[in-house]
């Protein structure tokens, strides 16, 4: 069964459920906010309490895909940035850190952002591609006007990446819509490391993973890291993991989720622990390490 969504074909100011969705208080979102998991169409098993929905499944409509998309992952304007550049000696201080000063509706690590929103439905799976895209304004959205943005900014950077819906058993019903962030470590990994290895904080990284390879003990040497201040890369590898797709990923998700009990929309946030099989059926490969080093204590 294919369902295809109804486009928009009006002014979004001029579709009322949109600007009710708009205008739907906050905290109200925030305390009655559900997980909602059973859709129209569906069938609940069991003994206990067995239930047959006899509505037909009805999919999203392209507003909906939009709002939901945009308040997930949409760009809200310019980043204010408010740290100091330069320290009272005229060094690099914290505001160097920022990588860009594009605003997105969700927070990341220096401005990063390296979070993408891929998702599948009965016509396709896509990707919403934001991460080179700029701000317009300082601020996106402050008129009636602006939330036109919205079906444009959907419509312009969502990119289709293959034919059909994913095949995912358990959430993949007809009519459902499955949101998946996908995050790029990169950006921020790099940055990192030169935050960690720039004056005044030289911190000497090894690979504890792989018996505590030195591949910067040149550098060491020369006075430009300090091998007393040993950093694990086990430790900066699992860091990177918290500041991108840990926190980025459940702030997008929980924009999404309060976005749906504004639309009246059910759904659900579930584990990513079976990334590694969905991931690879949109094309994207891992490489797997066949072999350790011996671990030893670093020799200091």
């Amino acid at each position: 069964m294919v369902l295809t969504r109804m486009p928009v074909t009006e002014p979004v100011v001029s579709i009322e459920p949109a600007q009710r969705a708009w205008n739907y208080p906050l905290f109200d979102a925030i305390f009655q906010r559900r997980a909602r998991r059973f859709p129209l169409g569906a069938e609940m098993p069991g003994d206990l309490a067995p239930f047959k929905s006899t509505k037909e499944p009805v999919p999203l409509d392209e507003i909906e895909e939009a709002m939901l998309v945009m308040a997930g992952t949409g760009i809200s304007g310019v980043n204010l940035a408010d740290l100091p550049f330069n320290d009272q000696a005229g060094s690099n201080w914290c505001g160097n850190t920022m990588l860009q000063f594009v605003g997105r509706v969700y927070a990341s690590a220096c401005g990063s952002h390296g979070t993408e929103l891929f998702y599948t439905n009965d016509e396709g799976t896509y990707m919403v591609k934001l991460r080179e895209k700029h701000a317009s304004a300082m601020q996106e959205f402050e008129s009636l006007d602006d939330r036109e943005k919205i079906v444009q900014a959907f419509r312009a950077n969502t990119v289709q990446i293959g034919n059909g819906r994913l095949n995912w058993w358990n959430v993949n019903q007809p009519g459902s819509t499955l949101f998946m962030p996908i995050s790029d470590v990169t950006w921020e990994y790099i940055n990192v490391l030169m935050l960690l290895m720039d004056e005044p904080n030289s911190y000497y990284v090894y690979d504890d993973l792989n018996g505590n390879a030195e591949p910067l003990k040149e550098w060491a040497d020369k006075g430009y890291l300090d091998r007393s201040r040993g950093y694990p890369l086990s430790g900066l590898e699992s860091s990177m993991q918290m500041i991108i797709p840990g926190t980025e990923q459940a702030i997008m998700l929980q924009n999404m989720y309060l976005a749906l009990q504004a639309m009246g929309l059910g759904g659900w946030i579930f584990t990513s622990s079976v990334s590694a099989f969905i991931v690879p059926m949109m094309g994207f490969r891992f490489h797997i390490r066949s072999k350790f080093g011996p671990i030893k204590t670093l020799n200091q």
